[in-house]
């Protein structure tokens, strides 16, 4: 009987042992980035809710933070925006922007080539802008590509007279066929001399 009791434990230890490689195996071809994955067509998207940024903050209050699908056409002279290359960190700097009537400034991470989630909006009035900052969420990341983008402001204010950002209705402006946009790449300070 001693026999027989060692090899239904060898059989126990084997089925454990086989049974953990293929967990892992499936863990592995499952988890991201460790497959191609092929995102969400645009039009297949949902925005249930609103990013609502008040004032001059950039606090996210709720939703959904990925770019508009909406966009404005303006005058060129009217709307620019400039920045250069910076430190990484949890604000932003705007070289130079024109702005043609009330707007936004929003931040966007890189998404894979494109503008995705934003990370720090601030509201401006007309007027021509130096050295403007933009608060953000997480910090930028040395490295890494960012867009400034220009968006219109619907008008909605709330009961304290901040104005609210909610991407989807203060459009992206653009220029044409052009969307107003800076993109700049966040540097350690070292490499920019700081």
């Amino acid at each position: 009987m001693k026999e027989e009791e060692v090899q239904n434990n060898n059989k126990v230890v084997i089925i454990v042992i086989i049974s953990l490689f293929v967990g892992f195996a499936i863990g592995w071809f499952a988890a991201p980035g460790n497959s191609d994955v092929t995102p969400m067509d645009e039009d297949k998207k949902t925005d249930d809710t609103s990013v609502v940024l008040e004032g001059d903050s950039s606090k996210v209050v709720e939703g959904n933070t990925t770019a508009p699908k909406k966009e404005e056409v303006v005058d060129a002279s009217k709307f620019s925006v400039l920045v250069a290359d910076q430190q990484a960190g949890q604000r932003v700097v705007i070289s130079q922007a024109t702005i043609g009537s009330d707007a936004w400034i929003a931040v966007y991470e890189d998404m894979n080539g494109v503008p995705g989630n934003i990370l720090g909006a601030r509201f401006v009035s007309e007027g021509t802008y130096t050295d403007l900052s933009v608060e953000m969420q997480r910090s930028t990341e040395v490295g890494t590509v960012y867009y400034v983008m220009i968006h219109g402001d619907d008008g909605v204010i709330t009961e304290t007279g901040s104005h609210v950002f909610d991407l989807s209705l203060d459009t992206v402006r653009r220029v044409g066929e052009s969307t107003i946009v800076g993109t700049f790449t966040a540097k350690d300070a070292v490499l920019l001399g700081n």
